[in-house]
């Protein structure tokens, strides 16, 4: 009787040191069915980055968000690829309540506006966050290049009565040449660059017609 019960107790220790090792598997790859987030990170980058129509400038996986960094407007391509991926590879299994965060940047360091949603969100219309400094110097800027002076420009992105979201614009612009009115087109355009889409509210903007 003590002869079968050491072979038993002996089986079982050999069992689960088999399956100890067949679980951890090699040192970097994630179990099957399990979750890698650097190896998700890395994979998930260089899928998107061969996407070139995407514009991907950077990807990062911190904490419970996904964040990238995109040079043009088509956030929800890139979406819509980063959900796919994360479907098909199992060691991105574990990020699918992650928050995903897609920022239109002009460069890595000039992000006007961000779009969060989830990576299970299948709507085509995610929260607009402004970078709202930036996206007044931003403005300012293209006004001054196109003759037009902004003062005091301030942009909020506001909701209506429906939930909808829309950028509130107020400040003031004037021109040297031109009407004042083409000096307030100009910056009206200048934000639909950045917010496509996006209903743009100017009744507080202002116009001077500037004399020399």
């Amino acid at each position: 009787m003590i002869s079968v019960k050491r072979m038993f107790v002996a089986g079982v220790v050999s069992l689960f040191i088999v399956l100890s090792s067949s679980c951890t598997g090699k040192m970097g790859l994630p179990a099957p069915g399990g979750c890698d987030k650097p190896v998700c990170e890395q994979g998930l980058t260089a899928h998107l980055q061969t996407m070139s129509k995407l514009g991907i400038l950077n990807l990062s996986i911190s904490n419970d968000e996904i964040t990238t960094n995109i040079n043009n407007d088509d956030y929800q391509s890139v979406m819509a690829a980063i959900r796919q991926y994360i479907s098909l590879h199992p060691e991105c299994y574990c990020l699918n309540t992650y928050i995903l965060t897609v920022n239109k940047c002009t460069s890595l360091n000039a992000c006007t506006l961000k779009y969060k949603g989830t990576v299970l969100d299948q709507g085509n219309n995610p929260r607009i966050v402004i970078e709202a400094k930036i996206i007044e110097r931003t403005i300012s800027a293209v006004a001054i290049r196109s003759g037009v002076k902004t003062k005091g420009l301030r942009v909020r992105l506001k909701k209506d009565n429906k939930g909808n979201q829309f950028l509130l614009v107020s400040g003031e612009v004037s021109v040297l040449k031109g009407s004042a009115s083409q000096g307030k087109q100009i910056v009206i355009d200048a934000l639909k660059v950045y917010y496509p889409g996006l209903n743009i509210d100017t009744t507080n903007l202002k116009e001077r017609y500037e004399q020399r």
